[in-house]
């Protein structure tokens, strides 16, 4: 019973609260970090960085020299939530969900933008196990440390009523034109 009332809770705080983005190849250029980003986050307003402090940028180093980056947000200082999609292997088109990312190979960026070094690094993943995405799409990652005093109140109590306006935040880039790297600035949208 318990279970029934916390996950549409979390699944509506999940989409009032997280973003995510496409698979990311990191290059370099003189040092710099560079990103190719297939599915782009367009219009919205640029995030200063004071907006929305509690919306964090996941990033897993996936294997042959890929990276995928999601949006997450801090609601304890080593709890971020986030889509189930960002922490696990999925078939986009069946929406079947296999085996987690690796733990250790996911690091967490505060800010509007990445920096050199992350804020944090993933010690667990926690989501309901469901082998497919269909009404699961979510997941919890606890980091081995805090990281961040600015978290995210999640309303609990109740779903979200109809025409309620949320705000949408997450990384992306600023265009529908993917040829150019643009980085991954954090926008935020009123929905």
């Amino acid at each position: 019973m318990r279970r029934a009332l916390w996950i549409p809770a979390l699944l509506s705080a999940g989409l009032a609260l997280t973003a995510c983005s496409a698979d990311v190849d990191h290059g370099s250029q003189g040092g710099e970090r560079t990103t190719t980003v297939s599915s782009p986050i367009i219009n919205g307003e640029f995030d200063d960085g004071t907006k929305n402090d509690s919306v964090v940028l996941i990033e897993t180093e996936l294997p042959g020299g890929k990276a995928a980056g999601c949006s997450g947000t801090l609601v304890a200082p080593n709890v971020v939530f986030t889509a189930r999609h960002c922490v696990s292997r999925t078939d986009d088109y069946s929406k079947a969900v296999y085996e987690d990312h690796d733990p250790a190979k996911m690091m967490i960026w505060l800010g509007n933008a990445p920096r050199f070094l992350p804020d944090g690094h993933v010690a667990r993943i926690v989501h309901d196990s469901a082998t497919n995405l269909y009404d699961s799409d979510f997941a919890i990652l606890i980091l081995k440390t805090g990281i961040g005093t600015m978290i995210s109140p999640m309303r609990l109590a109740s779903a979200p009523e109809k025409y309620e306006a949320v705000n949408a935040v997450g990384y992306g880039v600023t265009t529908s034109d993917t040829s150019t790297p643009t980085g991954v600035p954090k926008r935020y949208r009123r929905v």
